[in-house]
């Protein structure tokens, strides 16, 4: 049975989440965060300052995603988003059409987004 997450929220330590239906805002302060998103019903937001984020997500949901770092770089693996901005530190793209919103964002690491295999 897969759980529908809300708020994650620590100040100095990893968050890791797999297996939900669904997730909300996911902050840590000087922590990574991995997260797998097979579902999503809401806007989102995850972000952390001093660590890298990565995120599997379904490939076939419907979704826009915002992703922004300040001081590394985007990466974005086995997912086909309809590109509106492509920047080293700033990576704007959809999924499908008419979804809800997902802000990732760190200040000085990595950010991944990859496959989700469901």
């Amino acid at each position: 049975m897969l759980m529908v997450m809300s708020l994650l929220r620590t100040s100095n330590g990893h968050i890791e989440v797999k297996g939900t239906a669904g997730i909300k805002d996911i902050h840590t302060s000087n922590g990574a965060i991995t997260v797998e998103v097979a579902d999503f019903h809401d806007n989102v937001t995850i972000d952390t300052s001093n660590a890298g984020i990565t995120v599997y997500l379904n490939p076939s949901l419907n979704a826009t995603i915002d992703m922004r770092t300040s001081n590394s770089k985007i990466n974005v693996e086995g997912i086909s988003l309809n590109m509106e901005l492509l920047e080293d530190t700033h990576v704007l793209g959809s999924l499908g059409s008419n979804g809800h919103r997902l802000d990732i964002r760190t200040s000085n690491a990595n950010i991944q987004l990859i496959n989700l295999i469901i």
